[in-house]
């Protein structure tokens, strides 16, 4: 009906390897970690934790390596810290 075969399927997108803007990204990266090194609690509920994990970890590896820094490991010991 369609023709022979099947259309073939769209590879996934895969985002850049780079921010476009980096100095953004790591200011707003910086913010967010500074805000869980002043926390004496975690400050988001479980689930919300847990996604605010993932977004920050895949930032950093948005940033280029020489920006990257130790931000992943810093965020990962406030969170174990808090969690």
């Amino acid at each position: 009906m369609f023709g022979a075969g099947a259309p073939e399927p769209r590879p996934a997108y895969t985002p850049p390897p780079f921010a476009p803007y980096p100095d953004a990204l790591l200011r707003r990266l910086t913010t967010t970690l500074r805000m869980l090194q002043a926390a004496e609690v975690m400050p988001w509920p479980a689930r919300e934790a847990q996604s605010q994990a993932e977004l920050f970890l895949g930032a950093v590896e948005r940033l280029p390596e020489d920006r990257r820094g130790d931000l992943a490991s810093a965020f990962e010991t406030e969170m174990s810290r808090l969690g």
